[in-house]
């Protein structure tokens, strides 16, 4: 709490809550590959990602959809080249002021 993480506007944004933070918990997760930057993002399958500027479940990302990659300076289109179900240690939900957050480089919320 109190951190400030990159959010989707490309500045910082507080957390201010955790609805779970529990590093020994076994959960499912799905797992995206990014053609273009190589990038991977894990999360749960309810957690929204963006794609083409829409918020969209996790589990309904599909191979070809593009989300949003932060650069360093902007937010460009990478498409999933890859989606899988995984089950992974570890479950995290910070809330931020903004309402999103970037999360390996993916614009999340």
């Amino acid at each position: 709490l109190g951190d400030a993480v990159l959010d989707g506007a490309g500045g910082f944004s507080p957390v201010y809550f955790f609805s779970h933070a529990d590093a020994a918990v076994a959960a499912p997760f799905v797992r995206l590959e990014l053609a273009t930057s190589g990038a991977t993002l894990t999360l749960s399958p309810d957690h929204y990602v963006d794609v083409r500027g829409a918020p969209v479940y996790a589990k309904d990302v599909r191979v070809g959809d593009a989300l949003a990659r932060w650069t360093g300076v902007d937010f460009v289109a990478d498409v999933v080249a890859n989606a899988t179900n995984v089950v992974a240690e570890g479950l995290y939900n910070p809330y931020t002021l903004s309402g999103t957050i970037v999360v390996d480089g993916v614009l999340a919320s």
